[in-house]
């Protein structure tokens, strides 16, 4: 995500009932950067800007959309910060 790191990204999103995670899967609990990421070739920063989000089958398009909302207002927030 660009701008702020992952982690602010993940708390405005939680706020707005919307469950992402960061980082990669493998390194879910882990406090150090994923190697997993690193050796997608992304570098410290960008590597600290991802978002995790996890779909199932019983994922609605409803929810989808409401998340891409979400997504969009936490964007124009944060960039006015």
């Amino acid at each position: 995500m660009p701008g702020a790191p992952a982690e602010v990204w993940l708390h405005h999103l939680d706020a707005r009932g919307v469950c992402v995670s960061t980082g990669s899967a493998c390194q879910a609990r882990a406090s150090e950067l994923s190697p997993a990421l690193l050796a997608a070739g992304l570098d410290e920063r960008a590597a600290r800007q991802v978002l995790r989000a996890s779909l199932s089958p019983e994922t609605t398009e409803d929810e989808l959309e409401e998340a891409a909302r979400q997504l969009d207002a936490v964007a124009r927030e944060l960039a006015q910060l």
